[in-house]
């Protein structure tokens, strides 16, 4: 599949060349001006001496079958010739393994008796068709393969951030592949000119009044329908419109906002954001998200020494939005088609209830664009060798690390060995740890400098293989070698109400619990006939900081700065037609609107209610036998699953994250000890919980939400759907009925846990892993949709 290229969206003002642009090769409008480049003696590479105009044409129609080829244009005059190709289809995709991303491209700039006189023309065009293919949201790497004899190429290849990765014969050359990234393309850039020149402007590019105001209007209709639904704000109603009711709120004396919402089940405001307006005595007035915050303080019970890292967690959403609203977008009913990672990175709302949900307090504005999971971008992790004796580690039952690092690291476990053996040290005396690049620069080198300065810990340089990063921005997915195995680091950032930390002493039991959950979800004929599994994660490691530990406790971000953790991939476990795709994509709409939940119906052929019973089957009916058959709950939030989806129909699931977000619920058998930590006790009444809070209304008012604008499928009747699953469930399993019965999925009302409210009273850490059923808050009751089809 070609990368999804706008040439329209692309219009890059500079201040010396003027207007620069794109547009496709028409043929045979451009097929002279095409001949009179190709077959001049500069262009010799491109081995077309001597061809007349109809062999130039041919060839070119020929190459239009499997190229996208652009005329980049400087002011309305032609000066660069793009061909954009897909590497596995090429002879080049034969030397190396491709990556979801992957963009080959060939690059010829006008005859110099075409150009003005400007120094570092060619680099300029060059750089152009750089910032060209980046500009696309799928284009994550860029591979050419220049003839070994071009040096001008070659000179600007490096000066671009290319590698070259080996020499490789091709039919017509001897070639140099090589290989690009966008965070290399910015090192570069910034290596050739000042941070001033350069930075400052990709820093801040999206920050533009169009995409700010939007930003502010999308997140104030998601606070106005957040906070009234967790009772933190009460609109009054003015007036009915059918079934959309005005509103009007008075958060001081002076300001007042109207807009037109519908209430949904489960106190849910589905809020019509273009009707948002706001008036300053009796003036309307720009609407501002950070504003509202400041006017709704007396409503909300936020710390007043916790208030600023708010406001910074809200700014940095906004800017966050703005960025995503920048990008050029895939619209859903191509988003349903794309590869698992592109879908990854195109996400807008992956915890749809939390309003602060993209605070990443510690980044940098270029750290950002690096590291952020909307932008797509693929970075090398680095390594480092710890002693062991200074280390916790441990790997499931059914692996030793040695085999984890051959598997992860390939020949690279060599080179890092001799690295370690040069210093004078045996390897077999350390262990190695992957670590985030943010985390190495920011924080490790310094506060674990005395370590390194005695070799306790080692620096051993760069991954390999590139991997992205995912929502949960820690983990990452190696878009090299999709089947080796997801690797999260401890990253000291502090996002949606946690330090994003990794603690060696509370992850040394994490693979022995996923090996048990792992062996209870294999072994059960329900889940497995619903296509459910478990990713595990299979190994654990972490090194301490001795004097951190000597004075702090062990809740301190100190002492979970360094630690990493390997989870299964899901790719091998796919069976062609079968891809992969984050939950998080169901309550996913585009920046025109676009639905993937509808599309993923829309193009299966099935109704609503038909796709619904089958991703209910995959998702629902697995939770609801984890817990009354198991006593086993799961956080199941739209990130924390990967959607196996055939032909667009749910036909399986992956749940991931399991040790941190697994219990079992009044456990009468004892567990094993390394399994123990994960035993919670409750009142009965109050385990169904997991399932009303994290999946009725974590998940599925939104799905019925969206179902509703976008397919006309009456709330009612998705409800429904829930019952009938659940009906179904029970039916076939009379022998659990007391246990139906004392936690009733079908009550009337459910206590309503508040994620906001948990989120803004601590926004440090919204949750003690060690007891986090206590951290919950609780603010009255909500009506249950499924109760009128109670038996």
């Amino acid at each position: 599949m070609l990368p999804l290229l706008n040439s329209k969206s692309f219009i890059k003002e500079h201040p010396t060349l003027g207007r620069l642009t794109f547009n496709r090769l028409r043929l045979p409008e451009d097929l002279t001006l095409l001949h009179s480049w190709v077959t001049q003696p500069y262009a010799k590479y491109w081995d077309m001496q001597g061809q007349t105009l109809e062999q130039v044409e041919r060839t070119y129609r020929h190459l239009l079958k499997t190229h996208d080829i652009y005329l980049g244009y400087r002011n309305q005059i032609a000066t660069l010739l793009l061909e954009v190709y897909d590497p596995r289809k090429e002879p080049v995709g034969c030397h190396f393994k491709p990556q979801p991303g992957d963009a080959g491209m060939h690059i010829l700039v006008a005859p110099p008796g075409q150009q003005q006189r400007i120094s570092g023309y060619t680099w300029q065009m060059f750089k152009l068709a750089m910032d060209f293919l980046f500009h696309a949201p799928n284009v994550r790497r860029i591979v050419v393969e220049p003839d070994i004899r071009n040096k001008k190429i070659h000179a600007l290849n490096r000066r671009a951030g290319f590698h070259i990765a080996k020499c490789i014969e091709l039919p017509n050359k001897s070639a140099f592949l090589s290989f690009c990234n966008l965070p290399n393309y910015l090192k570069a850039m910034r290596e050739n000119y000042s941070m001033n020149t350069l930075l400052s402007r990709n820093q801040v590019n999206h920050l533009k009044k169009d995409y700010w105001s939007t930003a502010n209007r999308n997140l104030l209709a998601k606070m106005l329908s957040e906070f009234a639904h967790e009772r933190l704000i009460t609109p009054e109603k003015v007036s009915d419109d059918d079934s959309w009711c005005h509103y009007r709120l008075t958060p001081t004396d002076n300001v007042v906002y109207f807009f037109k919402a519908r209430k949904l089940s489960l106190n849910h405001w589905w809020i019509d954001a273009k009707s948002i307006s706001k008036f300053h005595h009796d003036q309307k007035a720009s609407l501002d998200a950070l504003q509202f915050i400041t006017e709704c303080q007396s409503d909300l019970p936020i710390p007043q020494d916790l208030l600023p890292t708010y406001f910074e967690e809200i700014s940095s959403t906004l800017a966050s939005s703005a960025f995503k609203l920048s990008k050029p977008f895939i619209k859903s009913k191509d988003l349903v088609h794309a590869d698992y990672q592109t879908i990854e990175a195109s996400m807008t709302e992956g915890h749809p209830s939390f309003v602060a949900n993209n605070g990443r307090i510690g980044f940098t504005a270029t750290d950002f664009l690096h590291y952020a999971p909307e932008t797509g971008m693929s970075i090398n992790l680095y390594w480092l060798a710890a002693r062991k004796d200074r280390a916790i580690t441990s790997t499931s039952q059914s692996l030793n690390f040695q085999q984890l690092y051959e598997t992860t690291l390939g020949d690279k476990l060599q080179q890092f060995t001799a690295q370690v053996v040069a210093l004078g040290q045996n390897i077999d005396d350390y262990v190695l740890i992957p670590v985030h690049p943010w985390q190495w620069e920011n924080k490790l080198a310094r506060v674990y400098a005395a370590d390194i300065a005695q070799q306790h810990l080692i620096f051993l340089g760069e991954d390999k293989d590139q991997y992205q990063p995912q929502q949960s921005i820690r983990t990452f997915f190696n878009t090299t070698s999709p089947e080796k195995p997801y690797i999260k680091v401890a990253l000291s950032i502090l996002n949606m109400g946690f330090m994003r930390g990794l603690s060696p002493y509370y992850m040394q039991h994490t693979p022995a619990i996923n090996d048990w959950v792992y062996e209870l979800v294999e072994g059960d004929a329900v889940l497995s006939s619903c296509g459910f599994r478990i990713l595990r994660e299979i190994a654990a490691v972490g090194f301490g900081n001795q004097h951190m530990e000597a004075a702090t406790s062990q809740s301190s971000p100190y002492r979970k700065m360094l630690s990493a953790l390997w989870r299964e991939s899901p790719t091998p476990y796919l069976q062609p037609p079968q891809k992969l795709m984050t939950m998080a994509a169901l309550l996913h709409t585009d920046h025109k609107g676009g639905s993937v939940l509808a599309e993923l119906i829309e193009q299966s052929g099935l109704s609503q209610a038909a796709w619904l019973q089958s991703y209910f089957h995959c998702y629902l009916t697995p939770l609801i036998h984890c817990l009354y058959h198991h006593n086993m709950a799961f956080m199941p939030h739209s990130e924390n699953l990967i959607l196996i989806v055939e032909n667009h129909k749910v036909v399986g699931a992956f749940m991931k994250d399991i040790a941190e977000e697994v219990m079992i619920i009044n456990q009468s058998t004892p567990l094993p000890k390394n399994v123990q930590r994960i035993s919670v006790h409750m009142p009965e009444s109050e385990k169904v919980l997991s399932l009303f809070t994290d999946v009725f209304d974590g998940i599925f008012r939104y799905l019925a939400q969206i179902l509703l604008a976008h397919t006309n499928f009456p709330e009612k009747n998705f409800w429904h759907e829930v019952a009938s699953c659940i009906h179904r469930y029970q039916d076939e399993h009379p022998e659990l009925a007391e246990r139906f019965e004392q936690c009733d999925l079908f009550a009337d009302k459910f206590a309503h846990c508040c994620l906001n409210l948990m989120q803004i009273k601590n926004n440090q850490q919204m949750v003690n892993l060690n007891e986090p059923w206590n951290s919950l808050q609780f603010k009255g009751t909500l009506e249950n949709p499924i109760a009128p089809w109670r038996r």
